[in-house]
């Protein structure tokens, strides 16, 4: 829930910009939506000790790939 909060915000300064359009919230709120769910999967996963599935992982390695600073998610810090 926090990236959805963060990029509503991040929208609320920036709409202006975009003039309060729809179709920016709607897509932007869709991707990190997306993102997020992955990430929350990959989360559970390591923190019940068991492996991505391949189609998770695949995903996953495309993120990193993809992703400016995915790869330094701090998940060691969340599963304290």
């Amino acid at each position: 829930m926090y990236p959805l909060a963060i990029v509503l915000i991040i929208l609320a300064f920036l709409s202006p910009l975009f003039r309060h359009a729809q179709l920016v919230y709607v897509s932007t709120i869709i991707v990190t939506l997306f993102i997020s769910v992955i990430d929350g999967l990959k989360t559970l996963t390591s923190s019940i000790g068991v492996d991505n599935p391949a189609w998770l992982q695949s995903i996953i390695d495309f993120y990193a790939a993809t992703l400016p600073l995915y790869s330094n998610v701090l998940v060691g810090f969340c599963l304290r």
